[in-house]
């Protein structure tokens, strides 16, 4: 006999299309009668190949989402966070996203993904909290918040340098030595491995962005400037967002390898369309 196949439990998922696949995969299994055409006829299907669009890809509308509850045989409680989970992972806006996740969180709270994505969300929720390891990294030996507030550029509140040192602490990356009087580093980088979709890392690009943007008139001086506009291919655009990433660990290798710093430095790298592909605008004109 083989392995009896547990239903999937949508409380360990942070995908609802993963979900599905895993769920679909039990229906397989468990129901010796299951078919698409099934789906379509007791519950409500527009068609036999839906349920694997809505896997791969396909946005699952408010309009079908009741079928799938069903489908599931979901409780009041899972159906809640069902449908939270669709909104998350269908929503293009940061601040809904963000939203969203927090809600995410109280309804799962012992998902491992959650737990690592809330690890992300407090280093990566305000932008002079990943900018406090570079400053501690200059001045080691100075732990009053205070003084550090007064080192950012622009210039914290020394509130949200507490909270930055406090912070840091929580999530291991630093220790204060109390015999020599130095900061002890656990840590310097956050790898994270996915950062299109980490909620909180978008919405630090943002404020970094923001940051350069205030930079711009404020410091002209004391920065670095490169810009190109072009038109490539689809092969091509793939290939320079390979280059940026390569760009952007060989400035990481560099920092790491600095062992004299002296000033903490935000490098942004972005590239995004001014059109709409040339592929969607034919085929929309067909």
């Amino acid at each position: 006999m083989g392995l009896k196949i547990q239903r999937p439990d949508i409380f360990q998922h942070f995908d609802f299309r993963k979900f599905l696949n895993d769920y679909l995969v039990f229906l397989r299994h468990t129901n010796p009668h299951f078919s698409f055409q099934m789906l379509v006829k007791d519950y409500g299907l527009n068609s036999r190949s839906h349920y694997i669009d809505i896997i791969n890809g396909r946005k699952l509308t408010k309009r079908f989402i009741p079928a799938y509850e069903k489908i599931c045989n979901f409780t009041e409680k899972e159906s809640v966070y069902f449908k939270t989970l669709v909104s998350f992972n269908q929503s293009k806006s940061i601040d809904e996203k963000k939203v969203l996740f927090e809600k995410i969180t109280k309804l799962a709270p012992t998902l491992e993904t959650i737990q690592l994505e809330n690890e992300i969300y407090d280093y990566f929720q305000h932008w002079y909290i990943p900018a406090m390891v570079s400053i501690l990294d200059i001045y080691k030996n100075e732990n009053d918040h205070r003084i550090l507030a007064k080192l950012f550029n622009p210039q914290i509140s020394a509130v949200q340098a507490r909270k930055a040192l406090n912070t840091l602490q929580k999530l291991n990356f630093i220790t204060w030595d109390t015999t020599k009087r130095v900061w002890i580093f656990n840590r310097k980088f956050f790898k994270c491995s996915n950062e299109s979709k980490a909620v909180a890392l978008r919405q630090f690009h943002r404020q970094m962005h923001q940051l350069g943007s205030e930079a711009y008139s404020n410091q002209f001086e004391e920065q670095t400037f490169a810009t190109l506009t072009v038109s490539v291919s689809e092969a091509t655009r793939r290939e320079i967002d390979i280059m940026i990433a390569e760009l952007k660990d060989r400035v990481m290798e560099k920092a790491k390898a600095d062992s004299n710093p002296e000033v903490a430095v935000q490098v942004n790298f972005q590239s995004f369309l001014l059109s709409q592909p040339s592929r969607k605008v034919m085929k929309e004109s067909k």
